[in-house]
């Protein structure tokens, strides 16, 4: 899971906790779905870096176990579940698409097709670096597991499940305020059954928003209908380059620059919430994000840190039109002094290439009058 924003080369996480003066900080993460391994990104926080993997393929749990070589990431095989989900949403509710009014076209597209035709199994073959599909039996839930363990907090939650997202959240609802989670990213479908505990956005972003947190990017995914394939994004049979917008990675975090935040939630954030979460807006492509939270948190940032040195690391090696700037202050003077200077036709795109665009059309346009 990896939206198209995300920075390979963050410059906080190295400045805020890779520095060898500075005070030791722990990052919990928690991946719900980790077939395949974890994300490269994460491990961008080094020692800092404490993380718990759940996903109920034994093989590839004892797969990822026996490859790790970091002591405080550990895996899990076991399904995250929400022991409650069946009374909220019940199994015949569930497989009853007309009463449910379940609009998903998921077996019509050509995704679908091609993995029959191809008599593929996609959870021993993508999912299972094809072994075998053997499924833990264990079922745990988010808010039981973190209290059991003993876990202080949870920094960031991640979720990608292939279809019960939502039943995650539902089991996790109390860890998200008492673990004082600040993001989540998940995957959502935007079609679905017409019911409160669904698998869909419409659902995901209620509950996130009704606990604090806000929509800060989406990754959309579409898929072809099987009756006009279009080509498929990578070399397997899941999204295509077109079709019907089918489902997203939705990116959610706390907005602690929001000056009435505390008054909503009742949560008041500490200076390490505040370093990690302007880490996490950058790591994910969201500089303006950091740089607006730590200069409204100025006061609680400096003393660890100067918040003017983080901001600068922000805009390093920023290119607008023929200038390439490296210290916050004089890119916004240059912002204020010109904003015309951010129109795209001088933020580095090819200005005479636009212009030539707009006579072409100007010139069909014309062309089209005189007939």
């Amino acid at each position: 899971m990896q939206l198209s924003r995300m920075n390979a080369a963050p410059r906080l996480i190295p400045l805020m906790f890779g520095a060898k003066d500075v005070p030791p900080v722990d990052f919990w993460l928690i991946d719900v779905g980790a077939s395949g391994g974890l994300d490269a990104y994460w491990r961008l926080w080094a020692k800092a870096l404490h993380a718990i993997c759940f996903d109920p393929l034994v093989k590839e749990i004892e797969r990822l176990t026996t490859a790790e070589v970091n002591p405080n990431i550990r895996y899990e095989a076991a399904l995250v579940i929400c022991p409650t989900y069946d009374a909220i949403f019940s199994p015949s509710e569930r497989e009853n698409p007309v009463v449910m009014k379940d609009n998903s076209p998921r077996h019509r597209s050509s995704s679908y097709a091609a993995t029959k035709a191809m008599k593929m199994d996609r959870t021993r073959d993508i999912y299972n670096a094809g072994f075998p599909v053997e499924l833990s039996d264990r079922r745990i839930n988010l808010d039981d597991y973190v209290e059991q363990h003993g876990i202080p907090f949870v920094d960031f939650l991640k979720i990608d499940t292939d279809g019960h997202d939502i039943e995650v959240l539902l089991g996790a609802e109390k860890m998200l305020t008492s673990r004082r989670v600040l993001g989540v990213v998940l995957e959502t479908h935007f079609h679905g059954p017409l019911h409160y505990g669904a698998d869909t956005f419409a659902n995901a972003d209620l509950f996130l928003r009704s606990h604090g947190y806000s929509l800060y990017d989406l990754g959309p995914y579409r898929q072809s209908r099987r009756d006009l394939p279009a080509k498929f994004v990578y070399p397997t049979p899941a999204q295509t380059i077109s079709g019907q917008l089918q489902w997203a990675d939705a990116l959610y975090f706390r907005d602690f620059s929001n000056p009435h935040y505390e008054e909503m939630f009742g949560m008041k954030p500490t200076a390490q919430e505040i370093m990690k979460l302007a880490c996490l807006f950058e790591l994910f492509g969201l500089p303006d994000c950091a740089a607006e939270l730590l200069i409204l948190h100025r006061g609680l940032i400096d003393p660890l840190y100067q918040v003017d040195t983080l901001l600068d690391a922000l805009v390093s090696d920023e290119r607008i039109g023929k200038s390439i700037f490296h210290a916050y202050r004089p890119y916004m003077d240059a912002f204020y002094a010109n904003p015309k200077a951010f129109y795209p036709t001088t933020c580095g795109e090819p200005a005479g290439i636009l212009r030539r665009t707009k006579r072409l059309v100007v010139k069909l346009a014309c062309s089209l009058a005189r007939t």
